[in-house]
């Protein structure tokens, strides 16, 4: 469910909803990869196991945290923003 900062297309929610619930029909968990805290919402709510990577656009809030925590869903591998690098390190430059 991540649109690599708008140069892909995200799956469907739909989509992503039925492969959720066809996945439990076979006792199977699903994970997502997620960058949107909105994305990460709706996926939880709509039965998501875990959750890949962390949401990235905004701080998760308490209304994920207690959404993950009533349906035990999982957050693995904590991403620390790749996408935005440039905006946490300045890397040195060869002098001319």
């Amino acid at each position: 469910m991540d649109d690599h900062l708008g140069k892909d297309r995200k799956i469907p929610f739909d989509l992503s909803k039925a492969i959720i619930e066809n996945a439990h029909k076979h006792n199977l968990k699903v994970a997502a990869h997620v960058f949107y805290l909105a994305d990460a919402k709706a996926l939880v709510d709509a039965g998501l196991n875990g959750v890949a990577h962390s949401v990235r656009d905004k701080p998760v809030d308490e209304e994920l945290i207690q959404m993950m925590k009533k349906r035990g869903a999982w957050q693995a591998a904590a991403t620390l923003t790749r996408e935005a690098l440039h905006l946490y390190f300045r890397f040195a430059q060869p002098d001319a």
